[in-house]
């Protein structure tokens, strides 16, 4: 019974533990992913990543030509069938809204660094586009304040009107802590599983409450 509540709690321990993604994109994108004493680079290098491209592009083509055969062998529609999948993809947008919310509450972005700096041929145009870029930044910062936890975070944007291309660098580190993402898919799955059997129970009484045509009886002569 000891050892139960000894793992048990480290179980808890562990799961009570946030998970950090950090993000960095300067020239290129950067991702590195914590969890207590560990740091691990999860991007991959641009070879890797030109390979990974060229095989999902064959492989895209293979399934698309596969389903393309498939749709010649088959006769005639079912529209039933296609109701159905608009109804169960209804259903696991309604239960995903839960568990979503949930995720966004206890979700903590942290270290939020924005540099930008916005510029274009004419120093019209540059002007044009620093007061735009500044009105949608600024906006929805303050937006995703209403709905995620932000922490030190530091935008800087500026106009540059001796240049003619724009730069910008983005640093941020995103926090969520385990217990509440399994929560959260429990609650997602549980949702949806319900929803399925209603769906189930409600499409077969649909079924065996269908009126059954009536035998007239035969005239007389």
């Amino acid at each position: 019974m000891i050892i139960f509540l000894c793992v048990l709690g480290v179980l808890l321990f562990l799961l009570c533990m946030p998970v950090s993604v950090w993000i960095c994109w300067e020239d290129k994108l950067q991702v590195w992913i914590g969890y207590l004493f560990f740091k691990i680079q999860v991007n991959t290098p641009e070879e890797d990543a030109e390979k990974l491209a060229k095989e999902a592009e064959k492989q895209a083509k293979k399934g698309a030509e596969r389903e393309l055969k498939k749709k010649e062998k088959q006769t005639g529609g079912k529209p039933q069938a296609l109701t159905d999948m608009v109804g169960i993809v209804l259903d696991l947008v309604q239960s995903a809204t839960g568990g979503l919310r949930m995720i966004l509450r206890n979700l903590r972005v942290c270290d939020l660094t924005l540099h930008m700096t916005v510029a274009a041929e004419d120093a019209s145009d540059t002007a044009v586009n620093y007061g735009k870029t500044s009105a949608y930044l600024y906006g929805a910062y303050a937006a995703l304040q209403n709905y995620i936890k932000m922490k030190r975070v530091e935008l800087d944007i500026r106009p540059d009107f001796l240049s003619d291309e724009g730069s910008f660098t983005l640093r941020f580190c995103v926090q969520i802590t385990p217990i509440i993402a399994l929560g959260a898919a429990l609650r997602i799955g549980a949702s949806f599983l319900w929803k399925m059997i209603k769906r189930g129970a409600a499409s077969s009484g649909n079924r065996t409450a269908a009126p059954q045509k009536k035998e007239e009886p035969a005239g007389k002569t």
